[in-house]
């Protein structure tokens, strides 16, 4: 919990400071039973450049906001580059700090719009995870690549996206014992208020019920329905 109550008040400070956005997002996993949050703190500055804060928890044996635990705090700066009025580069890095574990994520995400409605992009990603001494038995570093295939459109006041994601060369087993995995996901937004934009997401991700039992260990090959509800609130 101290790393929890630490990034809820970095969080406060730089809302007052000068944050251009908060965004609270909770997620309830359908056959897993189990809660999760998270808020997010951004501010972009006029050349391109941005910043954010993430604070994560997760309610371990309990209801929504019972036995609270921290799922570490995400830090992440890039740079928005205009190749044209409409493709727009954006280059980032990302630290991820847990109670025992450290993530460096290393990002590339380019972003086309075909209409004034319609747009496309995808994302490139490395994450290196290392573990502290702490964790018994130790655990070695984890590497991966991922990359995200975006969809967006809008309805009037309505916006739509679809997300695929598609995890490969990981160093560790994944899906089904092997080095890779994937999830979908759906994102429906008001976007009638600049000022607050409610939004409701809907994903299709694998986890382990321990049906599968490969070499005497456990590994990924159930799915089950995430859902996640949030609001955005924009200065």
């Amino acid at each position: 919990m101290k790393h929890f109550t630490l990034a809820i008040s970095t969080l406060i400070f730089c809302s007052v400071a000068n944050a251009t956005y908060v965004d609270y997002r909770h997620e309830w996993l359908g056959d897993e039973h189990r809660h999760e949050d998270r808020i997010k703190i951004g501010h972009s500055l006029q050349n391109g450049t941005y910043f954010s804060l993430e604070g994560k928890w997760r309610s371990k044996d309990g209801g929504f906001m019972e036995n609270l635990s921290s799922k570490g705090n995400e830090v992440e700066a890039g740079y928005k580059y205009k190749v044209t009025k409409d493709f727009v580069l954006t280059p980032s890095f990302a630290l991820d700090s847990g109670e025992k574990d450290t993530a460096y994520k290393f990002s590339v995400k380019a972003a086309y719009n075909l209409t004034d409605d319609f747009n496309v992009g995808t994302r490139l990603r490395y994450g290196v995870r290392h573990f502290d001494n702490s964790n018994k038995p130790a655990k070695d570093n984890q590497h991966y690549w991922q990359s995200n295939f975006y969809l967006g459109y809008k309805i009037q006041d309505i916006s739509l996206s679809y997300d695929f994601e598609y995890k490969f060369d990981t160093d560790y087993p994944a899906y089904k014992g092997k080095e890779k995995d994937y999830a979908h996901n759906l994102n429906v937004s008001w976007i009638g208020n600049k000022t607050w934009v409610p939004y409701f997401e809907l994903g299709y991700v694998s986890y382990d019920d321990g049906s599968y039992v490969k070499d005497g260990k456990t590994y990924r090959d159930a799915w089950q329905m995430r859902y996640r509800v949030g609001i955005a609130y924009n200065f």
